[in-house]
């Protein structure tokens, strides 16, 4: 259900694109708190615990008992499917042991998926990211191919694509357009192998082929989506762990005071403002039970 409110102000400022941009702003207007109050579902009930804390893991099987059945089944045909081509040489391999891992992995990106969604529909955004962001997005294989190329011949070198990746790569013409979304089987082991920040890390074909994405670089062909962009910076910093930064979760506060540091997010970068609105709308929505519950989980 999408939530609607009057245009309080507009985001301004220069975007990924090197353009000027003014989107209008929703956020801000009394009534618009009781909009989300009666517009948004609840998939979780954490007022029912008080202040009461949860184990991760314990977070983590609320999170999967919300999931829809066919999002269930679809993760598991994935995982399934992933074993089969890491065990041909078609995709990065893991072992048997790490399949609980890697389905939890799985069941966050799923749960993200949603609460973005539901995020954008209270700043006014309502997209049908549900199962879809960061699930199944196409980017053209011509911009694969260029990122690819570009690693393969770098000075200094950066790690150089696998076999499997470059072969995914040549079976489609530059003109088609390839799913590097993270329920793509192909990509699933290597970006749980990935490690964020380290070049030396050799597991780096997912994460080059996802970030071109619309809300990350989005140079693959797709146009920038700036508030999903704000609204997936902020909601992975919220994952404990288990998210794709796997690190620590980061306090409202923490978020608050590196958008507003000049220094670091910069005045004239656009999404900033949209950030510090979807950090203090997502504060609300995990407390309503709208979105995931992740200020009850033990960080310590």
């Amino acid at each position: 259900m999408a939530v609607s409110a009057a245009v309080s102000d507009s985001y301004r400022g220069i975007g990924i694109d090197k353009q000027k941009w003014s989107i209008p702003r929703y956020l801000g207007l009394p009534e618009y708190y009781q909009s989300i109050e009666e517009g948004l579902p609840r998939y979780y009930q954490p007022g029912a615990r008080g202040a009461q804390s949860l184990e991760l893991s314990a977070l983590l099987e609320e999170v999967e008992d919300s999931l829809p059945a066919a999002a269930g089944r679809e993760l598991e045909q994935v995982l399934k499917e992933a074993a089969e081509l890491g065990g041909k040489g078609l995709a990065t391999s893991f072992d048997a042991a790490e399949l609980p891992q890697l389905r939890r992995m799985l069941v966050l990106f799923w749960a993200h998926s949603r609460d973005l969604a539901t995020v954008m529909n209270a700043l006014g955004y309502p997209s049908p990211l549900e199962g879809r962001h960061d699930i199944h997005e196409w980017v053209s294989a011509a911009a694969l191919k260029k990122s690819a190329l570009a690693r393969y011949q770098a000075s200094p070198p950066l790690h150089k694509p696998a076999p499997w990746y470059l072969s995914w790569l040549e079976e489609h013409p530059d003109h088609a357009q390839i799913d590097v979304g993270l329920f793509n089987p192909r990509l699933l082991a290597d970006i749980y192998r990935w490690k964020p920040g380290d070049p030396q890390n050799r597991y780096q074909d997912a994460a080059d082929a996802h970030i071109r994405v619309g809300h990350h670089q989005a140079d693959g062909g797709g146009a920038w989506a700036p508030v999903e962009a704000a609204v997936n910076w902020v909601h992975h910093r919220r994952e404990h762990l288990w998210g794709p930064r796997k690190s620590a979760q980061q306090s409202w506060a923490q978020m608050r005071k590196y958008l507003t540091d000049s220094q670091k997010a910069g005045p004239g970068m656009l999404w900033r403002d949209i950030a510090l609105d979807a950090v203090k709308t997502l504060e609300r929505l995990e407390r309503l039970g709208c979105c995931t519950p992740w200020h009850l989980v033990k960080t310590s």
